[in-house]
């Protein structure tokens, strides 16, 4: 949701996520639970309808788990809203190469600072022209408005632009701070793509020279993930 408050010249703006409600299963629909990508099948409850794989099975992404279909001798066959809790031993497995190096940036203390005044719409400098006289360097943008009590603004602020003089170090790091350093991110970019409350169960991490100063390394994790998933029967 979003809402605005109104600040004498100024809108702030309030914006949050809101919480997905849980979703709302019709029992009376029938469906199949399929799942959601590849694995070991680890442990199966069959609360309603025909289970289609058992402990140790090997399963393919939208494979069925557990069918809706019950066939019935008289009337050919009925369907049902299958329900069921399928898990799975799933494997997950993301590459990147990393310098045996980093660069560090630091201060010398130097500064260049521009400001500008600014009135409601209207931005007036105040200074000729903007050099900036380092090679290397970083910006730091700061604003001071003008209010009255604590939340009534004027419409009128110090804008700062900070030029600071930086310069860059190239710092060796040892093929085990590369590899944590890689690992790190690896573990971050395969978690976005888990299923909610995965427990984790093993990794293995590989590394690779690739020239003197680059390393490729591989992490694959195993995890128990619950991969059953309802899918309406056409």
């Amino acid at each position: 949701w979003a809402w605005v408050y109104l600040k004498g010249t100024k809108a702030v703006i309030d914006v949050r996520e809101g919480i997905a409600p849980p979703r709302v299963v019709d029992k009376n629909a029938p469906c199949d639970v399929i799942s959601m990508r590849d694995g070991v099948i680890t442990d199966i409850t069959v609360k309603e309808g025909v289970p289609f794989c058992k402990k140790g099975d090997v399963v393919l992404k939208d494979d069925l788990l557990i069918g809706g279909t019950l066939g019935v001798e008289e009337s050919g066959y009925i369907l049902e809203h299958a329900i069921g809790d399928v898990y799975a031993a799933t494997w997950h497995k993301a590459s990147a190469e990393i310098k045996l190096y980093r660069n560090v940036s630091k201060k010398t203390g130097k500064r260049k600072t521009y400001r500008d005044l600014r009135i409601f719409s209207k931005t007036i400098p105040l200074y000729f022209g903007v050099r900036v006289p380092f090679e290397e360097y970083s910006v730091r943008c700061t604003a001071r408005e003008l209010k009255w009590g604590k939340e009534h603004y004027l419409g009128i602020a110090l804008d700062e632009a900070i030029y600071e003089e930086e310069t860059v170090e190239k710092i060796t790091m040892t093929e085990q701070e590369a590899q944590n350093a890689a690992k790190y991110e690896l573990e971050k970019q395969i978690s976005e793509n888990l299923l909610p409350f995965s427990k984790l169960e093993n990794e293995e991490v590989s590394c690779e020279m690739i020239d003197d100063e680059t390393m490729k390394v591989t992490l694959t994790m195993q995890f128990i993930e619950k991969i059953g998933t309802e899918k309406p029967i056409e």
